[in-house]
């Protein structure tokens, strides 16, 4: 056995320990414990599959907010025994791991094929891919996560798969695992603009080729077939077909509901209480009075700054999905579970005290350190900006 594969099987045998030790030792304090482990979202995934499985909808649970995908793939945990969703969700945190591995490796091949640094010198890219994916698999913080039962770890895996496709110029694949992301979380869709970027405008249809070759047209039009290559625009077709196909499906069996609970839920929602946002004092000050526009008004910083950093910084495309997720999170109209902020949070949801100007404030200082963050990782990331000036 040689250093990488050594170095992969200690990396991933410890990340299947730490979950097997999380899991266990969360069935223990569920039972003797007032505070639960499990997460209370998985409370109302697993009702949502009990309904399932007996022919309901899984809207009738009170809380659930999510494709009735999700409610189908925990139908064995309902049937069987409640673990079994938590090892989906492990299993899924876990594939994620492997596939940022992955990922690091080609990306290191590549950086070296191009005269490139990336990794160190002195090891292999397995064994440099090995030591930064245990920052995943290793994270106890990620692993608590997928035990207690979150199932964010299912659109981590597609997104990550949709990544690991596109850099083995598996097209096809990336844009299915594209649309399965979308369709169970709509934010993956931030993750569209880049990657049409990224795509390289090659070869196109088979209906303009002899137009791009013969070099015929203006330039206004050349740029236009660039910019709608094949590539793009059958990336884009997959991957709309992918999500419009279960989509329909799911509208099909639930109608209006699964739109309204799926997604439009979400883009009115509002949470003045346990939310540490930019918006939370507004949204506490207009709970009464449903103002609709401002709510809507809140999306528009976010938008655009997602949007020029797909735009910008998709020459590096793993990096540029990070920053579009790490921004679109840092302006999100409700933002949850940040340590430092919990205490306000305390005093106000459990002891009944006035703190909203206290979490507002501290919304705030929050919000600035993310950005400052942002900013230092844009101005030392050798890949951003790059790609606007080298492709289209």
């Amino acid at each position: 056995m040689n250093n990488s594969d050594r170095a992969g099987y200690l990396v991933v045998g410890g990340a299947i320990l730490l979950r097997i030790g999380l899991l266990a030792w969360g069935a223990v304090q569920d039972a003797t414990m007032a505070v639960k482990y499990t997460d209370v979202d998985y409370f109302v995934f697993s009702d949502a599959a009990t309904l399932v499985a007996h022919g309901s909808s899984p809207y009738r649970r009170a809380t659930y907010r999510y494709t009735p995908l999700l409610a189908w793939l925990l139908v064995p945990a309902a049937v069987w025994h409640p673990l079994l969703g938590k090892l989906l969700f492990a299993g899924a945190d876990l594939l994620t791991g492997l596939l940022i591995r992955r990922l690091l490796i080609l990306g290191s091949v590549g950086a070296k094929k191009t005269g490139g640094g990336s990794g160190s010198s002195n090891s292999s890219p397995a064994v440099w891919a090995s030591a930064w994916s245990a920052l995943w698999l290793l994270n106890p913080f990620v692993a608590t996560i997928s035990t207690r039962g979150n199932a964010e770890s299912l659109v981590t895996a597609l997104v990550m798969g949709c990544l690991v496709a596109l850099a083995e110029r598996r097209q096809l694949v990336a844009a299915i695992l594209l649309g399965c992301a979308v369709h169970l979380k709509i934010y993956p869709l931030l993750y569209a603009l880049p990657i049409w970027m990224s795509l390289v405008p090659g070869r196109v249809g088979p209906a303009a080729g002899a137009a791009t070759t013969s070099g015929g047209g203006g330039a206004a039009s050349r740029m236009l077939r660039r910019f709608f290559s094949w590539e793009r625009v059958r990336f884009g077709f997959v991957s709309g077909s992918t999500f419009l196909a279960l989509g329909g499906a799911m509208y099909h069996l639930y109608g209006e509901e699964f739109l309204e609970h799926t997604y439009l839920y979400h883009v009115t929602r509002q949470d003045h209480r346990h939310n540490f946002s930019l918006y939370f004092y507004h949204l506490y000050l207009d709970s009464v009075g449903h103002d609709g526009a401002s709510k809507l008004l809140a999306f528009i910083p976010q938008i655009a700054l997602v949007t020029l950093i797909g735009a910008t910084a998709s020459a590096d495309l793993p990096f540029a999905c990070f920053a579009q997720t790490f921004a679109f999170v840092m302006l999100n109209k409700v933002v949850t579970s940040q340590a430092r902020w919990l205490y306000f949070a305390y005093r106000l949801e459990h002891l009944g005290e006035k703190t909203f100007r206290q979490l507002f404030v501290a919304g705030c200082v929050f919000a600035a350190s993310n950005a400052l963050v942002l900013v230092e990782l844009a101005r030392n990331h050798r890949g951003l900006g790059s790609q606007a000036t080298k492709q289209d």
